[in-house]
C-alpha cells in the first residue's frame, strides 16, 4: 500500500493528505504512520469548524499545514547555526514567498511568486 501511495504522490504532487485519506480509505493518523511521518508532532484541530493538520519538525517549526478542504501550506527553514530562519513558504495554489537574512539572522528581504520583493 505504501508503494502505491508514494507512486500516486509522485504523479500528483499537489494532492494533500486529506485527499489521500479519501482516495485510499485511511485515517489521517494511519496515513502519516504508513508514510513514516511518525517523528513529527501532529496536531489535528477543529479551527473554523474544519479539521486542520499541522506537522512540526524536530525543532518545533511548523513545516506543513493542511485544512480539510485540501488547501496546504509548506514551510522551509535554514537550520544552519540553529537559527531556524524560515527561508520559504508555499501553498497548494502555487503561491510562494522566499525570505533572506543577514549574518545576524535579521530578515532583510522578501520575494514572492507575484513578482514583489521587499528589502529591509
Amino acid at each position: 500500500m505504501k508503494d502505491k501511495i508514494l507512486k500516486y504522490i509522485e504523479l500528483n504532487p499537489n494532492r494533500g493528505y486529506y485527499d489521500l485519506c479519501q482516495i485510499f480509505g485511511l485515517s489521517i493518523v494511519d496515513l502519516l504512520k504508513l508514510l513514516d511521518i511518525t517523528n513529527y508532532k501532529i496536531k489535528i484541530d477543529g479551527i473554523f469548524k474544519t479539521n486542520h493538520i499541522i506537522i512540526y519538525d524536530t525543532n518545533g517549526n511548523t513545516i506543513y499545514k493542511e485544512n480539510q478542504d485540501g488547501l496546504w501550506w509548506k514551510y522551509y527553514y535554514d537550520n544552519n547555526n540553529n537559527n531556524n530562519n524560515k527561508i520559504k513558504e508555499e501553498d497548494s495554489e502555487g503561491y510562494w514567498v522566499k525570505y533572506g537574512y543577514d549574518n545576524n539572522s535579521n530578515l532583510i528581504k522578501e520575494e514572492d511568486s507575484d513578482g514583489y520583493w521587499f528589502k529591509r
